[in-house]
């Protein structure tokens, strides 16, 4: 299907819808698979969105000219090929180590998960369950920025950085706009915000990039885990939303650096679980 997406899309308007509606059929896809593998339906999840998302550069971006070649490399990428910079080919030794540290550190938080937390009982279980799914999370998007560095590397490409110490964010606003997923990050920017900020206002901008993310995450956790995942992983982009909105009234940018980490690391924590638990659940961990 993403072949003839890639085939079918061009410079005529046209074309350019035909080709969004091809990949939009694929969104049902995980409700086709066997609801006994989650971890199956998951990446399947995941694939399609993200061939959706890229779909929707190609429909709103000036004709370059791509052929079907170009443009399928674009759908399945995992970062934007338009900010790839060309290199000669090289081994990125560095990133492939940082990598293998970074993935250590995730079989740690697994262990936590599947190992030490099922033997504790109550407030004890749920508080090891959440924290080895924070390792997991932030240590994985860590191993696959490096293996992704690693890998364009090899084929003669520069990435652009997918995420900047998420941990040192001084705000939410900055933690989702600067340093954390910077790939979906910048699409929700050029997509959803921008064409709402000029005619309505910054808070307005920021309310629909954070109801798009709430919609993608919604559908991921949904496919994976069933509705009631999907709306708590949907109310968690919500909130994040609202909080953004919140600290562009009280100035959270004036704030003592240590105050404003205190308060980003805090608050992400404190509604971590709403984006945590459906990403267990949907990996199989009841």
């Amino acid at each position: 299907m993403l072949v003839l997406a890639a085939c079918v899309f061009g410079a005529s308007r046209g074309r350019r819808a035909a080709g969004l509606v091809v990949v939009a059929c694929a969104i049902p896809l995980p409700w086709w698979s066997d609801p006994a593998w989650p971890v199956a339906r998951a990446f399947l999840a995941l694939g399609v969105i993200l061939a959706v998302l890229r779909s929707i550069d190609l429909v709103r971006m000036r004709d370059r000219g791509w052929g079907p070649a170009r443009r399928f490399a674009h759908i399945v990428s995992l970062v934007d090929t338009r900010r790839l910079v060309r290199r000669a080919p090289r081994f990125e030794f560095g990133s492939l180590a940082a990598a293998l540290g970074w993935a250590a550190a995730v079989a740690g938080g697994v262990v936590i998960v599947t190992r030490v937390a099922p033997t504790r009982h109550g407030a004890e279980f749920w508080l090891l369950r959440w924290s080895g799914a924070l390792v997991v999370i932030y240590a994985g998007a860590d191993a696959a920025q490096a293996l992704a560095h690693a890998l364009y590397a090899a084929v003669g490409f520069e990435s652009p950085p997918m995420h900047r110490t998420p941990a040192m964010a001084r705000s939410i606003k900055e933690f989702w706009g600067e340093r954390w997923n910077l790939a979906v990050s910048l699409w929700l920017r050029e997509h959803a915000m921008r064409p709402l900020v000029a005619r309505a206002g910054v808070s307005t901008g920021v309310a629909a990039a954070f109801a798009a993310s709430a919609v993608v995450h919604a559908y991921l956790a949904t496919a994976a885990a069933g509705w009631r995942m999907g709306l708590l992983m949907g109310g968690f982009f919500v909130v994040q939303g609202l909080w953004v909105i919140l600290e562009l009234r009280v100035g959270v940018a004036r704030w003592a650096p240590w105050v404003a980490r205190c308060w980003s690391i805090g608050l992400m924590v404190a509604v971590s679980p709403m984006f945590l638990e459906p990403l267990l659940r949907g990996v199989g961990l009841r």
